[in-house]
């Protein structure tokens, strides 16, 4: 496949054109393709960069939603961004407990993805809150890294890499 660029008087792109095989372009060339060029590497990748940003962020948010698999517990928690700031608070108030020494011990409780509740102590929710909140980082890190690839003209798989 190849890529043109159709061009104003002051040579800024104003269309572009596929075409499967070669075309005469530029000066010489007869009516419109004499106002054309061959797209650069970078030009052509750009044509694709926004749906590839999208596909990394849906990638993204489907894995959060779909949930992180805490094997200590053997559940799987949502991560979504409601849930998010559920887990957070309850590992905030869980840490408190924990250094506050608090009496009577207080038991935290979250609904796991398959609807049952799990019941904590104060060490266990801190430490579940830890575990779940360091993968939700490591998969949005690893989503930006991705993305970082695509504006960089790379061609990472987004599919594959992904924190487990």
């Amino acid at each position: 496949m190849f890529y043109y660029a159709l061009l104003d008087d002051q040579g800024a792109i104003i269309s572009r054109e596929t075409s499967d095989t070669p075309l005469t372009v530029g000066e010489g060339a007869p009516g419109d393709y004499a106002m054309m060029r061959e797209m650069t590497t970078a030009e052509i990748a750009a044509l694709s960069l926004p749906s590839s940003l999208d596909a990394v962020d849906q990638i993204r948010d489907a894995r959060l939603a779909a949930g992180y698999v805490d094997a200590t517990l053997g559940k799987t928690f949502q991560c979504d961004e409601a849930s998010q700031t559920k887990i957070t608070a309850i590992g905030t108030s869980a840490g408190f407990a924990i250094v506050m020494a608090t009496a009577p011990v207080p038991t935290f409780e979250f609904i796991a993805a398959d609807n049952t509740t799990v019941t904590m102590t104060p060490a266990q929710a801190f430490a579940w809150s830890m575990r779940i909140m360091g993968w939700v980082s490591a998969t949005i890190l690893y989503g930006r890294s991705l993305k970082d690839a695509l504006i960089a003209g790379q061609s990472p798989d987004t599919s594959a890499g992904w924190p487990s």
